[in-house]
């Protein structure tokens, strides 16, 4: 006659728990560093016809110039316009990455449109080289905005860019809003 042993359930999912311990706090690692960081950086806005200074570099005069969507390759009924910021150097170094467009009104966000056909002008970047450039240059890009920003100078009021920079380990999100709003070429 065999006899069954019984085994209580915290031994019988040992195993089970044991990954469990491991993989709830390594899931919040990985979801605080990776999918939610973007969110937790600060954000510094300047106002209308100011200038942003970070470690010495100064960001200013942000313009919108409106493309002809026919001479870039952009659809019909859309609103192509390559943004820029006059940047002025400083010695610190400093990483940025090229300006997107956000409606303030409700958050939408444009990204470089890179499949259009548009290259950067003689004085015009599409990031901040750092060590490079000593010179004042337009830190550029191309956005492929919807019809409704074609026309409408009203709207355009509520465009503003953002320059995502890294000054050293600290990430920061620089809001400027559009200054000037130039004519198709």
């Amino acid at each position: 006659m065999t006899t069954a042993t019984t085994t209580g359930w915290w031994r019988r999912n040992a195993l089970a728990l044991g990954a469990l311990v491991l993989l709830v706090p390594a899931s919040y690692v990985a979801f605080d560093t990776i999918e939610f960081a973007p969110l937790r950086t600060p954000v510094f806005a300047v106002a209308a016809d100011e200038t942003a200074t970070v470690n010495g570099w100064q960001f200013e005069d942000v313009r919108l110039r409106r493309v002809d969507p026919a001479s870039v390759g952009a659809p019909s009924g859309s609103a192509p316009a390559v943004v820029s910021v006059r940047v002025q150097p400083g010695t610190a170094a400093v990483l940025c990455f090229q300006p997107t467009v956000l409606d303030a009104n409700d958050g939408r966000e444009w990204r470089n449109a890179g499949e259009l056909a548009w290259t950067p002008g003689d004085h015009q970047q599409t990031y901040c080289p750092s060590s490079e450039v000593a010179t004042d240059y337009d830190l550029a890009a191309i956005v492929l905005l919807p019809a409704e920003f074609a026309d409408d100078a009203g709207r355009l009021d509520d465009l503003v860019v953002s320059v995502s920079l890294q000054s050293g380990d600290a990430p920061l999100d620089l809001r400027l809003p559009v200054g000037r709003v130039i004519a198709n070429d």
